[in-house]
Protein backbone atom coordinates (compact mmCIF):
# COMPACT_ATOMS: atom_id res chain seq x y z
CA UNK A 1 0.00 0.00 0.00
CA UNK A 2 3.25 2.84 0.65
CA UNK A 3 4.54 1.77 -2.79
CA UNK A 4 1.54 2.58 -4.44
CA UNK A 5 -0.04 5.67 -2.60
CA UNK A 6 3.54 6.88 -3.31
CA UNK A 7 3.69 6.15 -7.19
CA UNK A 8 5.92 3.70 -7.01
CA UNK A 9 3.40 0.97 -7.58
CA UNK A 10 0.91 0.37 -10.37
CA UNK A 11 -2.57 0.65 -8.61
CA UNK A 12 -4.97 -2.24 -10.03
CA UNK A 13 -7.80 -0.84 -8.12
CA UNK A 14 -9.19 2.40 -6.53
CA UNK A 15 -7.88 5.89 -6.28
CA UNK A 16 -5.18 7.76 -5.37
CA UNK A 17 -6.54 11.75 -4.63
CA UNK A 18 -4.48 14.31 -2.84
CA UNK A 19 -5.51 17.80 -2.16
CA UNK A 20 -8.54 16.93 -4.78
CA UNK A 21 -5.91 16.02 -7.69
CA UNK A 22 -6.06 12.85 -8.89
CA UNK A 23 -2.74 10.77 -8.66
CA UNK A 24 -4.01 7.37 -9.35
CA UNK A 25 -2.02 7.08 -12.85
CA UNK A 26 0.98 9.20 -12.48
CA UNK A 27 4.35 8.70 -11.99
CA UNK A 28 6.32 8.43 -8.23
CA UNK A 29 7.66 11.97 -9.36
CA UNK A 30 4.44 13.73 -9.80
CA UNK A 31 3.59 12.25 -6.55
CA UNK A 32 6.60 14.08 -4.95
CA UNK A 33 5.84 17.28 -6.70
CA UNK A 34 1.95 17.16 -5.49
CA UNK A 35 3.19 16.99 -1.79
CA UNK A 36 3.62 13.53 -1.36
CA UNK A 37 6.79 12.26 0.35
CA UNK A 38 7.61 8.60 1.78
CA UNK A 39 9.87 7.08 4.49
CA UNK A 40 10.23 3.53 3.44
CA UNK A 41 10.65 -0.10 4.91
CA UNK A 42 14.27 -0.47 4.16
CA UNK A 43 15.67 2.75 5.10
CA UNK A 44 19.15 2.22 3.77
CA UNK A 45 18.45 0.34 0.47
CA UNK A 46 15.22 1.98 -0.52
CA UNK A 47 15.55 5.05 1.00
CA UNK A 48 19.15 6.07 0.55
CA UNK A 49 22.31 5.34 -1.51
CA UNK A 50 24.45 3.49 0.76
CA UNK A 51 27.57 4.41 -1.32
CA UNK A 52 26.87 8.08 -1.11
CA UNK A 53 27.46 10.28 1.93
CA UNK A 54 25.16 12.49 3.71
CA UNK A 55 25.18 15.39 0.90
CA UNK A 56 24.23 12.96 -2.22
CA UNK A 57 21.49 11.47 -0.03
CA UNK A 58 20.35 15.17 0.86
CA UNK A 59 19.75 16.07 -2.32
CA UNK A 60 18.97 12.78 -4.29
CA UNK A 61 15.44 14.12 -4.67
CA UNK A 62 16.20 18.02 -5.21
CA UNK A 63 19.50 17.92 -7.20
CA UNK A 64 17.31 19.28 -10.02
CA UNK A 65 16.00 22.39 -8.56
CA UNK A 66 16.91 25.79 -7.97
CA UNK A 67 17.40 25.64 -4.57
CA UNK A 68 20.61 23.49 -4.90
CA UNK A 69 21.86 23.59 -8.48
CA UNK A 70 22.36 26.56 -10.84
CA UNK A 71 23.12 25.60 -14.64
CA UNK A 72 23.19 22.35 -14.13
CA UNK A 73 26.41 22.77 -11.67
CA UNK A 74 25.24 21.95 -7.81
CA UNK A 75 25.55 24.42 -5.32
CA UNK A 76 28.16 22.96 -2.34
CA UNK A 77 28.47 25.65 -0.17
CA UNK A 78 24.42 25.21 0.00
CA UNK A 79 23.92 21.97 0.00
CA UNK A 80 26.90 21.55 3.01
CA UNK A 81 24.66 24.51 5.43
CA UNK A 82 21.52 22.61 4.79
CA UNK A 83 23.10 19.65 6.07
CA UNK A 84 24.84 21.58 8.86
CA UNK A 85 21.26 23.28 9.70
CA UNK A 86 19.66 20.05 9.60
CA UNK A 87 22.12 18.29 12.03
CA UNK A 88 21.85 20.63 14.36
CA UNK A 89 17.71 20.68 14.27
CA UNK A 90 17.86 16.86 14.10
CA UNK A 91 20.86 15.98 16.07
CA UNK A 92 21.94 13.64 13.20
CA UNK A 93 25.45 12.63 14.03
CA UNK A 94 27.75 11.43 10.44
CA UNK A 95 30.57 9.49 10.63
CA UNK A 96 32.85 12.67 9.20
CA UNK A 97 32.55 14.23 5.12
CA UNK A 98 32.56 12.71 2.36
CA UNK A 99 31.52 9.32 4.52
CA UNK A 100 29.16 6.95 2.93
CA UNK A 101 26.07 6.97 5.21
CA UNK A 102 26.34 3.33 5.36
CA UNK A 103 28.55 3.67 8.06
CA UNK A 104 25.98 5.82 10.13
CA UNK A 105 24.10 4.54 12.99
CA UNK A 106 20.50 3.09 11.67
CA UNK A 107 19.02 6.04 13.99
CA UNK A 108 20.99 8.43 11.81
CA UNK A 109 20.29 6.97 8.72
CA UNK A 110 17.01 7.29 9.42
CA UNK A 111 16.24 10.87 10.67
CA UNK A 112 18.84 11.72 7.41
CA UNK A 113 15.81 10.32 5.52
CA UNK A 114 12.92 12.06 7.18
CA UNK A 115 14.73 15.43 7.16
CA UNK A 116 14.87 15.08 3.10
CA UNK A 117 11.61 14.07 3.06
CA UNK A 118 10.06 16.65 5.27
CA UNK A 119 12.15 19.51 4.13
CA UNK A 120 9.66 20.64 1.46
CA UNK A 121 6.50 20.84 3.80
CA UNK A 122 4.89 17.76 2.01
CA UNK A 123 1.16 17.29 2.44
CA UNK A 124 0.95 13.79 2.85
CA UNK A 125 3.85 11.75 4.47
CA UNK A 126 3.73 8.33 4.02
CA UNK A 127 5.83 6.45 6.83
CA UNK A 128 6.16 2.71 6.99
CA UNK A 129 7.43 1.24 10.11
CA UNK A 130 9.77 4.05 10.94
CA UNK A 131 11.03 3.19 14.30
CA UNK A 132 11.55 -0.36 13.26
CA UNK A 133 15.11 -1.93 14.81
CA UNK A 134 15.98 1.56 16.57
CA UNK A 135 16.96 2.20 20.00
CA UNK A 136 14.65 4.15 22.45
CA UNK A 137 16.38 7.65 21.97
CA UNK A 138 16.24 7.29 18.28
CA UNK A 139 12.36 6.01 18.10
CA UNK A 140 11.23 8.94 20.44
CA UNK A 141 12.87 11.79 18.25
CA UNK A 142 11.57 10.48 15.07
CA UNK A 143 8.01 9.92 16.75
CA UNK A 144 8.34 13.78 17.66
CA UNK A 145 9.25 14.59 14.36
CA UNK A 146 6.05 12.82 13.05
CA UNK A 147 3.84 14.51 15.56
CA UNK A 148 5.46 18.06 14.92
CA UNK A 149 4.28 17.28 11.24
CA UNK A 150 0.78 16.76 12.23
CA UNK A 151 0.93 19.90 14.06
CA UNK A 152 1.98 21.69 10.59
CA UNK A 153 -0.71 20.23 8.82
CA UNK A 154 0.08 17.60 7.07
CA UNK A 155 -1.29 14.26 6.94
CA UNK A 156 1.04 11.34 8.43
CA UNK A 157 -0.21 8.01 7.22
CA UNK A 158 2.07 5.53 9.47
CA UNK A 159 2.44 2.12 8.94
CA UNK A 160 3.05 0.34 12.13
CA UNK A 161 2.45 -3.26 13.57
CA UNK A 162 3.40 -2.29 17.08
CA UNK A 163 0.06 -1.80 18.76
CA UNK A 164 1.42 0.44 21.75
CA UNK A 165 2.92 2.63 19.05
CA UNK A 166 -0.30 3.16 17.25
CA UNK A 167 -2.30 3.89 20.56
CA UNK A 168 0.45 6.21 20.71
CA UNK A 169 0.60 8.23 17.40
CA UNK A 170 -2.23 8.08 15.84
CA UNK A 171 -5.91 9.90 15.65
CA UNK A 172 -7.50 6.92 13.13
CA UNK A 173 -6.38 3.26 13.21
CA UNK A 174 -7.15 1.07 10.44
CA UNK A 175 -6.57 -2.23 10.20
CA UNK A 176 -5.70 -4.49 7.05
CA UNK A 177 -5.63 -8.48 6.40
CA UNK A 178 -4.26 -10.39 3.90
CA UNK A 179 -4.24 -7.24 1.85
CA UNK A 180 -7.51 -5.28 2.32
CA UNK A 181 -8.45 -2.96 4.81
CA UNK A 182 -10.77 -4.73 7.20
CA UNK A 183 -11.72 -1.42 9.29
CA UNK A 184 -11.29 2.16 10.05
CA UNK A 185 -11.86 3.74 13.76
CA UNK A 186 -11.11 6.40 15.85
CA UNK A 187 -8.00 5.83 18.09
CA UNK A 188 -10.79 6.27 21.33
CA UNK A 189 -13.08 3.78 19.68
CA UNK A 190 -10.11 0.67 19.45
CA UNK A 191 -8.99 -1.35 21.83
CA UNK A 192 -5.73 -3.80 21.80
CA UNK A 193 -7.89 -7.04 21.40
CA UNK A 194 -10.42 -6.07 18.59
CA UNK A 195 -7.74 -4.50 16.41
CA UNK A 196 -5.13 -7.90 17.69
CA UNK A 197 -8.36 -10.33 16.18
CA UNK A 198 -8.54 -8.18 12.98
CA UNK A 199 -5.36 -8.17 12.28
CA UNK A 200 -5.36 -12.23 12.66
CA UNK A 201 -8.72 -12.13 10.71
CA UNK A 202 -10.67 -13.31 13.23
CA UNK A 203 -13.18 -10.98 12.91
CA UNK A 204 -14.07 -8.55 9.96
Amino acid sequence: MAEALAGLRKIEGGQVTVNGKDLTRTNAKTHIRSGVAFIPEDRLHMGLVPELDMEGNRILKQFDTEEFSKYSFIKKKHVRATIEKESEAYEIKSAGGGTPVSFMSGGNQQKLLIAREISTAPDLLIAAYPVRGLDIGATESIHEILLDQCKRGAAVFLISEELDELFQMADRIGVMCDGRMVSVMERADADYDTIGRMMAGEER
